[in-house]
């Protein structure tokens, strides 16, 4: 009796180890809009076609050319592209967002007076939120009044206009630190 629980023990090790070492050999192939990737699971090879890292590298790029010289056109290109992102990409117009509100704050804010429904607007209130988020409840209240008022500060030493000043008070008064929680 003991020889036939043996057998069976060994049985089901086999099955086990024999499912386990037998290498799927299929290929899946995902396409999204005009984007594919193949994956070979024989050889565990990634294949991503130029199309679908296309618009990461015209952001990179346009986020070049706007730290040389900023110009309407190009942060008009950024944001008709934000309009059309998602995903990764959209997450990394958080960045841009807050570099051009950063480095650029009185073109940037002329550019959201002008164009008050910005995608970039909205990708800059959700980074600034993100970022508050990380505080305690209590903390968050602090740190954007702290930083609202080292923004609005630099506004004012660079003669912002009362419009663009407005649209800074206006992102600030819009953060919500919560939606990240």
């Amino acid at each position: 009796m003991n020889i036939y629980k043996w057998l069976l023990a060994f049985s089901i090790l086999m099955l086990v180890f024999g499912a386990c070492t037998n290498p799927v050999q299929e290929k899946s192939h995902i396409e999204i809009k005009n984007d594919s990737t193949t994956r070979d699971s024989s050889t565990e090879a990634n294949t991503v076609d130029e199309g679908s890292i296309e618009p990461y590298r015209e952001v990179d790029s346009l986020i070049t050319v706007v730290n040389e010289n900023y110009t309407l056109k190009t942060v008009f290109k950024l944001d008709s592209i934000c309009v059309r992102s998602d995903g990764d990409l959209s997450e990394k117009y958080y960045e841009v967002s807050k570099q051009l509100f950063e480095k650029h704050l009185s073109d940037f804010s002329k550019y959201l007076t002008e164009y008050p429904g910005s995608c970039l607007k909205v990708k800059l209130i959700e980074s600034l939120s993100a970022d508050l988020s990380v505080y305690e409840d209590n903390e968050r209240v602090a740190q954007m009044k702290k930083q609202e008022g080292e923004m609005l500060s630099k506004a004012k030493k660079i003669n912002l206009s009362s419009n663009q000043i407005q649209v800074i008070e206006e992102i600030f008064r819009n953060l919500n630190p919560g939606m990240f929680d």
